[in-house]
């Protein structure tokens, strides 16, 4: 019975959460696509035969498909060739509310709106956390100085609130962190803090190690062998939990494209890409905690995720339409359709590349294909 056991901690909560993101995504090319005077004709999540669905007023249907992977929103016109013969007044009327006829700041609106809708949801989300759930605050309040640390011998003491590096302020556990890794090994540091309302210099030199990261990859760590207290976790008002949404949800997309870009680069190992396996995988941890939290901080993360892939200027993908439009609007005229074909094609080679390679590094978790590798002493 393991396979039922993995049907319901791994695969049913991958197919819910991607589900969830992916509607939203579509919902907001939805959403542009009304406001923008074109007709929607399918609104649909999966692929494959409809299971069920409904029409609404406005002539969309609404409907579930057989593999719910994925999903799609059908405007009027893109199923249909917009030149060719003549058309009749009926067809000239439909042709109208098409994106083919509409300016390509429209069009440009209506491609960048899904990936804006998922990080507009990964926002409110985080920021609905923050305000019933709570924000962790940080505590550069020192707990105690390890015995025979770079602190312990400077003289720190429990109590001690670390406020400065080198004479830069510090006020979180992240600049603190920062400000530590920019030292140089072995290199003297002044650190400030304040004990009972007196200002103190410590100066001292962090030991220094080497960890690797979620890549692999052997990273410096600087450290001042101290135990923090433990931040308080506080409800924040809504101002300020949509402000810190915002800023974290920012944070993290820099953090992603960095860690994509040191893909690129060869700074981190393709290997550690991963797909539809490895998010299904991450699915199913997380669901197995149980924690409520922490399934809905993995949404966002998700959420998060698919915003920034769908703006590379690839074809095929939302950020490949918005940059074709953005060079329309410039040109004032449309782009060559042989010029269409080739980026077009070039950038199906690049998708169905990168499509494979996750596929590949999947294939690689897979504990069975791992036994084979290791029986082969590779």
């Amino acid at each position: 019975m393991s396979w039922l056991s993995d049907a319901f901690f791994y695969v049913i909560p991958f197919l819910l959460i991607f589900t969830l993101v992916v509607f939203v995504h579509e919902l907001g090319h939805f959403w542009a696509a009304r406001k923008n005077g074109i007709a929607v004709k399918t609104f649909a999540i999966g692929f494959g035969k409809e299971i069920f669905g409904r029409t609404d007023a406005q002539g969309t249907r609404w409907r579930v498909n057989l593999m719910p992977l994925g999903g799609y929103v059908l405007m009027q016109g893109m199923d249909e060739d917009k030149e060719g013969e003549e058309k009749g007044e009926e067809e000239a009327e439909a042709l109208a509310c098409s994106p083919f006829e509409k300016t390509p700041r429209q069009r440009f609106l209506v491609s960048v709106a899904g990936p804006l809708g998922n990080y507009l949801f990964a926002i409110l989300l985080l920021s609905t956390l923050y305000m019933i759930v709570g924000c962790p605050t940080s505590s550069l309040r020192v707990g105690r100085a390890l015995e025979e640390s770079p602190a312990a011998a400077a003289g720190m003491l429990p109590g001690d609130v670390i406020t400065h590096i080198d004479h830069a302020p510090v006020t979180t556990f992240q600049e603190l962190r920062n400000a530590l890794n920019a030292s140089k090994r072995g290199e003297t540091i002044t650190v400030g803090c304040e004990r009972k309302g007196e200002t103190l210099e410590k100066h001292l030199v962090p030991t220094y190690t080497e960890k690797n990261n979620l890549f692999g990859r052997p990273v410096p760590v600087f450290s001042l062998g101290v135990l923090l207290e433990e931040g308080e976790v506080r409800s924040l008002p809504l101002p300020t939990a949509l402000w810190r949404g915002l800023t974290d949800v920012g944070a993290m997309s820099w953090d992603m494209a960095a860690a994509l870009g040191g893909i690129f680069s060869g700074a981190y190992p393709v290997g550690s890409l991963g797909g539809p396996v490895r998010i299904a995988e991450m699915a199913g941890d997380i669901s197995k905690t149980g924690s409520l939290t922490s399934i809905l901080l993995f949404i966002v993360t998700l959420s998060i995720n698919l915003g920034l892939m769908n703006l590379f200027p690839l074809p095929g993908l939302d950020g490949g339409t918005a940059l074709f439009c953005l060079f329309e609007g410039l040109l004032g005229r449309p782009i060559s359709n042989r010029v269409r074909e080739m980026v077009g094609y070039a950038g199906f080679m690049v998708i169905s590349t990168l499509m494979l390679l996750l596929l590949g590094n999947d294939l690689l978790r897979l504990p069975i294909l791992q036994k084979f590798w290791s029986f082969l002493g590779l």
